[in-house]
Order: structure tokens, then C-alpha cells, then sequence
């Protein structure tokens, strides 16, 4: 075998740790075809649920279709990827495209669903921590303002999504790899020369470790507020639960309500950062490795693709599975999803009164306490005006009866 025309050569050793193993040939071509189905359903579902019925277009549910639509479109890039180059190579360090586009692009998308994912997922967070631990802020000032912003917020998430993830263009010169394979029967039908992607040093040296430690720092940084926000919210949560019972059943239901939609969004990013964990421990260690020339684990090579592999399925899973978790944890959203598909259920729009949203909480709550006081002081001043009416007809009824007791006591 000539191995002057490759770029690297792979001794048989290497090979062999490399070559996909029995689980890798039963998963990738019957679970992963499974995982997108499943995936491109129930994020459709969920955005078809959010265009059907008018009052799950709430501020909360406007960030989750947007990562609905991050998770669907990195599921399609991530798994077709994974696909084409099981398809074309034995090897799982192969890739199937030779050109630098074909290089390029994959890794652009990806990077940029995968930035836009975890953007949402804290901004989803931090919108819920200000509606539960600061409600008077919520309710009288930033409402309205949020629904006007969140078009804007979104903007803004998606465009730094992909400043950062211009930084994976560098990961785009076609690499061949000269193969040699042990000499055993099981072989003699591999490839002698596979493919995978470089990164291209001639004009960005350093953009690699850029990436690298944005996508790190991203990850901590955002996990960190994550953490901190949803334990403030569980607090708040349930002092204010405690105080609803002491209040009205028409509270209690509210927080309630609240509880629900809370628990499902810190229930999400749980799942979502548990998921994701796998690839950020291999990132630690390589940006450990730049910085001091050591490995802080000290991987072996079959630990460190089995720790990609097991992210691999992970971030596809997530993908999936988050319009499950609403589902399931929240009531309101198996409702709205069952009037959304007429599972059994008719719509009659005419007769049936809509349930209330849960920002629409706020203002309904804010505005039955303006109600009730003005009432209240509507009730107030009508009494006043009853008992001076009165007042007045007493001394009406007086002044009449004098003249008859005069009357009286001159006859006597």
C-alpha cells in the first residue's frame, strides 16, 4: 500500500481502537433513524400545539419554540452526519466529505444549534426566576416590555450563536488517512484510505482554542446561573405556596399553576446540562491540555471515544425528549397538546371558555385586586350615601310630626 499521497498514516494498532464495534453497528443504523422520527414528532407536535392554540403563546412558550426548532435542526445536522460517515467509513474517526465546504458547513450548523440551545435554556430560566422571585416587577413593569423585547432577545441569541460558531470554518481542510489494517481475514474489505476534517491554521492558528474555550466557558457560565436561579425559584415557590393557603383557594390555584410551568422548565434545563455534560468533561480536558501540557484525566483512547460516544446519543436523546418532558410534567401542556391533535377532543371555540395563560395570571390576579378595591370603596360610599339618606329622612319625618304635638298640647 503507497502511503506517499496521505496526509497521516494509522498503524493497525490505532485502527483496530477505532473501528466500530458491535453496539456502534446496532445503534447507528436502527436507533438513530428511530431517534429522528421520534425527534422532528415531537418538536413538530410542540410547534404545531403553539401555532393551534392561542393562549400557549405566552412569553415562556415563545423561547421553547425556538429551542424546539435549535433542537429539531441540530437532531436532522448531528444525526445525518452521524449516518453518512457510518455509511462511507469503518472507522469513527472517518468523515464523508472531501471538500472544504462539506468540511465547513456541518460544523457551522451544529455549533450554531448547539450555542442557540443553551442560550434558550437559560434565558427560558432566568424568565421564570423574575416572574416567580420578583412578581411586582413582572407584573407592573416588564410584561408588556418582554413581549415586545422577546423578538429582540431571540435576535440577539441566534446572532451570537453564530459569531461563535464562525470559528469552527477553520475545522475544514479534508484530511486523508492512510490505513494500515492487521493482516486477518475480518479486514481485507476496509478502505486503505479514509477521510476526516482539520482544522486550517494558515489564516486563524488559534481559532480552534477560541471555540474550545467559548463553548467551556459557555457551558459553565450558563449552568451556573442556571443552578443559582432555579434553587431561588424552589425557595420562592414554596413560600409562596405556603402563604396562598393562608390567603384564597383562587391563589393557591395560581401558584399552583406557577409551580407547574416552573417545575417543567427546571426539569428541562436538568435534563438538558445532565445530557450535555459527557462532551463538556472531553472539552475540559483538551483545553487543560493546551494550557499545561497535561491531561487533568488522563483518558485512555477507548474511554475518551466511549465518553463521545455516550455524549453523542445523549444530545440526540435531549433533542427528542424535551416536548416529552413538558408533557409530562406539566398538565396545561398535555391539555393544550390533546386540543391541538383532537385526541377525543372537541374544539368549540364558541362555547368553551379558553383557560387562562399563565401571564395572563398575573394581570387577571392584578386586576380582580384593582377590582375588589374599587369595589370595595364603591360599596363604601354607596353605604354612606344609604345612612345619610336615612339621617335625612328621620329629620324629614321630625320636623313633620312637631306640628301635630303642638297641636296637641294646645287642645289639652
Amino acid at each position: 500500500m503507497s502511503t506517499s499521497k496521505c496526509d497521516t498514516n494509522l498503524s493497525s494498532e490505532l485502527a483496530v481502537d477505532h473501528v466500530y464495534t458491535d453496539f456502534n453497528r446496532i445503534f447507528v443504523p436502527i436507533f438513530v433513524p428511530i431517534i429522528i422520527v421520534l425527534g422532528l414528532t415531537t418538536n413538530g407536535v410542540f410547534l404545531y400545539t403553539l401555532y393551534r392554540i392561542g393562549e400557549m403563546r405566552t412569553i415562556t412558550n415563545f423561547f421553547l419554540g425556538h429551542l424546539a426548532v435549535a433542537d429539531g435542526c441540530l437532531l436532522l445536522d448531528s444525526s445525518f452526519q452521524w449516518l453518512i460517515s457510518y455509511i462511507n467509513s469503518p472507522l469513527d474517526i472517518g468523515f464523508s466529505f472531501r471538500t472544504s465546504v462539506g468540511c465547513a458547513l456541518p460544523n457551522l450548523f451544529i455549533y450554531v444549534f448547539y450555542f442557540a440551545s443553551v442560550f434558550l435554556v437559560t434565558v427560558v430560566i432566568m424568565e421564570r426566576y423574575v416572574a416567580i422571585c420578583h412578581p411586582m416587577v413582572y407584573r407592573c413593569s416588564l410584561v408588556d416590555r418582554y413581549q415586545r423585547m422577546s423578538i429582540v432577545v431571540a435576535s440577539f441569541i441566534w446572532t451570537i450563536s453564530l459569531v461563535l460558531a464562525m470559528f469552527s470554518l477553520t475545522h475544514s481542510i479534508p484530511h486523508s488517512i492512510c490505513v494500515e489494517w492487521p493482516d486477518k481475514q475480518e479486514y481485507k474489505t476496509f478502505p486503505d484510505v479514509v477521510w476526516n476534517c482539520q482544522h486550517d491554521e494558515r489564516w486563524c492558528s488559534q481559532c480552534k482554542y477560541v471555540l474550545m474555550m467559548a463553548d467551556l466557558c459557555q457551558f459553565l457560565i450558563c449552568i451556573s446561573v442556571v443552578g443559582f436561579m432555579s434553587i431561588s425559584i424552589s425557595y420562592c415557590l414554596i413560600r409562596g405556596e405556603m402563604k396562598s393557603r393562608q390567603i384564597s383557594i383562587r391563589s393557591l390555584d395560581t401558584t399552583r399553576a406557577r409551580l407547574h410551568l416552573s417545575r417543567m422548565v427546571m426539569t428541562n434545563a436538568f435534563v438538558f446540562f445532565v445530557c450535555l455534560t459527557p462532551f463538556e468533561i472531553i472539552n475540559l480536558d483538551d483545553a487543560i491540555k493546551t494550557f499545561t501540557g497535561k491531561y487533568l484525566f488522563n483518558l485512555s483512547v477507548n474511554t475518551k471515544q466511549y465518553i463521545i460516544w455516550v455524549g453523542r446519543i445523549t444530545m440526540i436523546i435531549n433533542s427528542a425528549i424535551n416536548p416529552i418532558i413538558y408533557s409530562a410534567v406539566n398538565p396545561r401542556y398535555r391539555e393544550a397538546v390533546c386540543r391541538a391533535c383532537c385526541f377525543g377532543v372537541t374544539l368549540n371555540r364558541s362555547t368553551r371558555t379558553p383557560p387562562r395563560t399563565y401571564d395572563s395570571l398575573d394581570k387577571t390576579n392584578a386586576q380582580e385586586l384593582k377590582n375588589m378595591s374599587l369595589g370595595q370603596n364603591t360599596n363604601n360610599i354607596i353605604n354612606g350615601l344609604d345612612a345619610s339618606k336615612e339621617k335625612k329622612d328621620v329629620s324629614l319625618n321630625g320636623s313633620r310630626q312637631s306640628p301635630d304635638v303642638f297641636q296637641q298640647a294646645v287642645s289639652l
